[in-house]
């Protein structure tokens, strides 16, 4: 024994630089103490109270006593120790109030403050706590702390409910408290001032925005977003990586113009990323790849940034979120509607306008396509209308004459809301039935059509002729030129139509027809009748006189 030897290996100092953790707490190593036995090898001083300083043995020793190993064992062993045996906890409540916080049920006494290696924790208070040997602490704040068993029993373990303290977005958040079982937890006290302070610090590599970088405004319906990539931002609005815990997840939510939601949750992002790719915004799987983007109109578009909960039980936590908006227009010209034909009865005819028709230019998904009626070529046509099966008919075979040309002033077209308005469509000559009317629309390098039928009536009366009816028998043609009666001779009945300038019978002509002859007294009047007036065979015979003679001029009245 060499009581002035006082010798103490810089791996049992607590302050050495090469411990690379510690583990246990500082005061295990101030408590901690060996003893080192020494052979006859080693050389005392005279006065045998320590061994010399010369000594080359020692001085080898000492040097080994340098070794790294030799500080991560003696941290481990320390700390093991630590976990082990040491029992430091005092719980600090009255017998009073230790009596009330017992929990018979869970067998567990609850009390509002305790000691720690004299130094003294109480509920509400911030603090440093983390996982004994844990390099990393959290901040958190006190909920409670509860005793294993009664408080009677003097029982030295239990454990602390702690808020753990974290940024979501821009400020300081406590998650639901959770269970730290104090032998396993390493507790230090934080001044409000030192707590407010770590949190500023944090604050700067906290995430508290997401910015969609390159971000699009305006796609054509149909069209495939197939990179989008967001970016992380502090309070600064300054870039951040994130963390690796707890993890960080990115969603995407989509807004259709219908209201309809579509959503993307992307899973967790890579700790340390300042970016994160979304992929493609598309719908289902099957291929090929659908474009969320398939109707006409504003889509709003949310991203949100997610922090995963810091313990069991608790929710996710949102940290950052930011909102869009993105226009679709519709896409390329596939199809035309035909939205209205504003057709006045009296319009429908030989001579008349049309007053407008409205036309909607759909893409591949039926949304309209507004467009600049300067840019768009439209070309109106007409033919005889023909029954499904049946061969289509040349309209310049058929007489079906329109008259549109906006260009030279004949007619125009504009834009009206979603639709193109043809106006002043003239009608010049054909027959009057049913026409099929055929729309061709251009727009850029892409050519649709569309059919639509109107029902034409005859034009104004141009014409007025005698009713010639062939003969009786079989074969017999209608007589041509005058009709050639004998005096006195029985006439039959006769029949007078009124045509338009295209030979069509005026059939919904409401007029009166007069007959005046020599032989009458006054002249006879007869109602048209779909275009035709007919004087009967008694009427026919008030003509009678020496001389008759009628042809096809265009007649009496």
């Amino acid at each position: 024994w060499l009581p002035n030897e006082n010798f103490t290996p810089e791996f049992m100092q607590v302050d050495a630089d090469k411990h690379k953790d510690k583990g246990a707490p500082p005061r295990c190593y101030k408590r901690a103490c060996g003893f080192v036995m020494l052979d006859r090898d080693f050389a005392p001083e005279r006065n045998k109270q320590q061994i010399m300083t010369t000594d080359p043995l020692m001085n080898q020793l000492k040097k080994h006593m340098q070794e790294p190993w030799l500080f991560k064992a003696y941290d481990a062993w320390l700390l093991s120790c630590h976990k082990k045996f040491d029992h430091e906890v005092v719980f600090d409540s009255a017998a009073e109030s230790a009596a009330e916080g017992y929990d018979q049920q869970r067998n567990k006494t609850r009390h509002s403050a305790i000691l720690v290696a004299g130094t003294r924790f109480q509920v509400g208070e911030k603090v440093e706590f983390g996982g004994k040997g844990q390099a990393k602490q959290s901040l958190g704040e006190i909920e409670a702390f509860w005793q294993d068993g009664h408080y009677s029993s003097g029982e030295k373990d239990g454990f602390a409910m702690i808020k753990q303290a974290s940024m979501v977005g821009d400020a300081v958040s406590f998650e639901p408290a959770s269970e730290h079982r104090l032998s396993q937890t390493t507790l230090a006290k934080i001044t409000p001032m030192a707590f407010k302070k770590r949190f500023e610090e944090l604050s700067k590599s906290a995430i508290a925005g997401v910015k969609w970088e390159g971000k699009v405004t305006q796609v054509k319906c149909g069209e495939l977003v197939t990179k989008v990539v967001v970016l992380f931002l502090n309070k600064n609005k300054q870039p951040v990586a994130t963390s690796r815990q707890p993890p960080i997840s990115v969603s995407l939510t989509i807004t259709t113009p219908k209201e309809e939601k579509v959503s993307f949750e992307c899973g967790e992002v890579a700790g340390g990323a300042k970016s994160f790719d979304i992929g493609a915004l598309v719908t289902g799987d099957a291929a090929p790849q659908q474009s969320v983007f398939s109707q006409a109109g504003t889509y709003k578009l949310r991203f949100e940034v997610w922090r995963a909960a810091l313990s069991e039980g608790a929710a996710p936590a949102k940290v950052a979120s930011e909102d869009y908006s993105l226009e679709a227009t519709a896409g390329e010209l596939h199809s035309i509607q035909i939205e209205e034909m504003e057709l006045n009865e009296n319009d429908m005819r030989i001579g008349h306008m049309i007053t407008a028709i409205t036309l909607r230019l759909c893409d591949k998904a039926g949304n309209a396509i507004k467009v600049d009626s300067s840019k768009v070529h439209v070309e109106v046509a007409a033919a005889l209308f023909t029954e499904k099966g049946a061969p289509r008919t040349d309209g310049a075979a058929d007489g079906c004459v329109l008259a549109w040309d906006p260009k030279n002033g004949k007619g125009c077209i504009r834009a009206d809301g979603d639709n193109l308005r043809l106006e002043d469509i003239f009608i010049v000559s054909g027959p009057a039935a049913k026409w099929r009317i055929r729309f061709s629309v251009t727009l850029g390098d892409k050519t649709v059509s569309k059919n639509g039928t109107i029902e034409i009536r005859h034009g104004e009366p141009a014409s007025f002729s005698l009713i010639q009816r062939p003969s009786e028998g079989e074969g017999a043609a209608a007589p041509q030129g005058p009709l050639e009666f004998t005096n006195l001779q029985s006439l039959p009945t006769l029949e007078w139509e009124v045509k338009d300038v295209c030979d069509n019978v005026c059939t919904n002509l409401d007029a009166w027809v007069a007959l005046a002859s020599p032989a009458l007294a006054d002249r006879m009047l007869v109602r048209l009748t779909k275009g035709v007036a007919t004087f009967t065979e008694s009427e026919a015979s008030a003509l009678c006189s020496p001389v008759y003679l009628s042809g096809h001029s265009d007649g009496p009245g």
